[in-house]
């Protein structure tokens, strides 16, 4: 009773393990989403974000302390002096002093500074980019995961469809052997057969080797060890629509054409406000006595750039960036519309060699097993026969060939139109 209680747990555990081990592509593409580099991108929305608060942060007004402690080699006012504060007859204090102490705090905020607010206009659209990049940078990795599952189901495919051949060849060869040990066969015949065996063990251990590429290659977009391909299915349409990348290049731009407006704007005249609270002590020249003198102001400051320099070349600066990004707007759209016609063209290609190839791989197969017969019969040569091996590997080969490519147009079109695969394939 025990032992048979033990088996039972053992068996559920091992049901356990290989359920939650169980993959599917829905799983991977969501994989996709937690990886450090979306992590990044996520984390450049949120870095936009603070610098459109900074940059709007220039509007408000700042307040500073300040505290100095002045010597001089002459006695100097602690603040301008009216002629009539001080009654030098009666002794009193002259406020001016070798040594004085200033404190207090200063204001100042900008009241029409026409830069600053297109500044932070420049930064919304740049966080609106930094937005789609992010979204191009999700789908991206989603449809490089399909491309390679495909690629996968292709290498995994042929690799099955290699190990048929090579059951079919042994089950010829065996009989051959007998027939040469028996002295009814020649060895070439034997010898032939050998031969494509071991270029079929070759071909499989190339395809090993790509899987390993491939499966790497899934690993770095999910963070998760594939042993083999996953399924996938289409269960929705990518409708066409507008190229995500042109709308990330259009923010680009805005934010460049901000820039360009905003380095003309640095000529303009600023309005600001600004003003003072400050205490200054020191010890009177005439009496030697602590005297203490409070001087506030408040300004406005109208200020003309007349000549910078710098700044007319900003300006050149901004506006060459300005056209060369708007140039290579430009090509992006004749790049992307024709990806987009031959992606659109390409697809029913694709469906129909898909259907010629399995046509193919029906009309192959049964072929071979005619073949088959007369080899078996003395009514076919070697070659003859090892070509109808090699046909229905050959058939087979283009049928997963054109599966994947399937799935790698789909991807593109994915990537073109910015959908996310999750709920349009599993």
């Amino acid at each position: 009773m025990a032992k048979k209680i033990s088996v039972l747990c053992v068996a559920a555990c091992l049901i356990f393990i290989s359920g939650s081990y169980a993959m599917d592509i829905t799983t991977l593409l969501k994989a996709t989403k937690k990886q450090p580099s979306i992590k990044a991108s996520e984390l450049l929305i949120t870095q936009r974000s603070y610098e459109v608060k900074q940059a709007y942060a220039s509007l408000f007004p700042s307040f500073n302390a300040f505290g100095s402690l002045e010597s001089y080699n002459s006695p100097t006012n602690l603040r301008p002096l009216p002629p009539t504060e001080v009654n030098i007859t009666a002794g009193e204090s002259i406020p001016f002093s070798d040594d004085i102490l200033r404190y207090g705090v200063t204001l100042k905020m900008p009241v029409f500074v026409k830069s600053l607010y297109t500044l932070a206009s420049k930064m919304k659209l740049l966080k609106e980019q930094a937005e789609y990049k992010k979204q191009i940078d999700t789908i991206e990795k989603e449809a490089s995961l399909i491309s390679l599952n495909s690629t996968l189901q292709y290498l995994n495919g042929l690799e099955k469809a290699i190990d048929a051949r090579l059951k079919s060849l042994s089950e010829t060869k065996e009989r051959v052997e007998i027939e040469v040990s028996s002295g009814r066969a020649p060895e070439a015949k034997l010898l032939k057969i050998e031969k494509l065996v071991n270029e079929l063990e070759r071909q499989r251990n190339e395809i090993d080797t790509q899987t390993l590429d491939v499966k790497k290659g899934i690993r770095t977009l999910t963070n998760i060890r594939l042993a083999s391909a996953v399924p996938m299915e289409m269960v929705g349409s990518i409708e066409p629509g507008e190229f995500i990348k042109i709308h990330m290049l259009q923010k680009q731009v805005g934010a460049l054409k901000k820039e360009s407006q905003r380095t003309r704007e640095l000529l303009w005249p600023s309005l600001y406000f600004e003003g003072v609270l400050s205490d200054n002590r020191g010890e009177a020249y005439n009496t030697h006595r602590y005297i203490k003198r409070t001087y506030n102001y408040l300004r406005l400051v109208l200020e003309v750039p007349l000549f910078q320099k710098s700044i007319y070349e900003k300006a050149h600066i901004a506006r060459t960036k300005l056209a060369r990004a708007q140039m290579e707007l430009a090509q992006e759209r004749i790049n992307l519309a024709s990806l987009a016609d031959d992606l659109h063209e390409r697809l029913p290609i694709i469906y129909r060699s898909i259907e010629l190839a399995r046509t193919d791989v029906k009309n192959t197969t049964r072929l071979l097993g005619i073949a088959k017969v007369a080899f078996k019969n003395g009514r076919m040569t070697t070659e003859e026969y090892l070509r109808y091996e090699a046909d229905v590997l050959k058939a087979e080969s283009n049928l997963y060939r054109f599966e994947s490519e399937r799935w790698q147009v789909i991807a593109q079109q994915a990537l073109l139109y910015g959908r996310d695969l999750i709920g349009v394939i599993r």
